[in-house]
């Protein structure tokens, strides 16, 4: 059974709830302390409310960068759901790995939201996560679930796997190991009806939820050192977790 750190389980109530105190305490304290020190507050108050505004807004971009599930949570709790659902049916599914993988989940890196990341000695994987039943394609060099595009999540994917590499590289002494990007879908998607079911877009594996292991461990596996690997996911741990 495989290693799972899942940093959602260690929140307890909605972090967003924190984020929205800390953007208003922050736009009314720079608001407060700019008027008490102003020598026309009447004068200088449309040009304190919109740096207030700008700062305000800078931090929310950052929180919804960092932490989109608890956004959505709060703007479209219907969705949030079937996020969450889908979510764990991935989480149970990856427990099923042997124990030389690590599962790191639901956590930020550098701003970017990470669902899963799989690392073991055979093979290190950035993985997504598509709740959307509806049939995959391609519109524009763009990937979309019916009507939902994917590009956010297909380019967020790439970023990672670069990042992870520098990291790897400055860490193990110009080791080159770049991730592998792979994208979990619902098993509706290897039905009669996706009969023509696409396994890949722009570099990027896709695989059915049943699918999913097999896929890890065998269809994509490629070697890494196993001390390597240990050292590597110890690190993510301690610092992201």
């Amino acid at each position: 059974m495989a290693y799972i750190e899942d940093k959602a389980e260690k929140q307890t109530g909605n972090p967003v709830t924190k984020h929205v105190f800390f953007i208003l305490l922050s736009a009314g304290v720079l608001a407060g302390s700019m008027l008490f020190f102003a020598q026309d507050w009447r004068a200088e108050l449309p040009t304190i409310l919109f740096i207030a505004f700008v700062i305000g807004a800078l931090i929310l971009f950052v929180s919804k960068k960092t932490n989109p599930l608890g956004w959505k949570k709060i703007l479209n709790k219907a969705e949030y759901d079937s996020i969450q659902s889908f979510d764990q049916a991935v989480s149970r599914k990856l427990a099923e790995l042997n124990d030389s993988c690590f599962v790191l989940s639901n956590f930020s890196f550098e701003l970017f939201n990470v669902d899963h990341l799989i690392v073991s000695e055979n093979g290190i994987f950035v993985l997504g996560r598509v709740h959307h039943e509806e049939k995959l394609q391609v519109v524009s060099g763009a990937l979309f679930a019916g009507d939902s595009s994917l590009e956010a999540l297909t380019d967020r994917m790439w970023r990672l796997c670069h990042l992870i590499n520098i990291i790897i590289r400055k860490g193990l002494k110009g080791l080159e190991i770049m991730p592998v990007p792979v994208l979990v879908v619902p098993d509706a998607h290897a039905d009669a009806a996706h009969a023509d079911v696409m396994e890949e877009f722009n570099g990027i594996a896709i695989t059915p939820l049943s699918r999913l292991t097999d896929t890890i461990s065998r269809k994509l596996a490629f070697p890494v050192n196993r001390d390597h690997a240990q050292g590597f996911a110890f690190y993510m741990k301690k610092m992201y977790m």
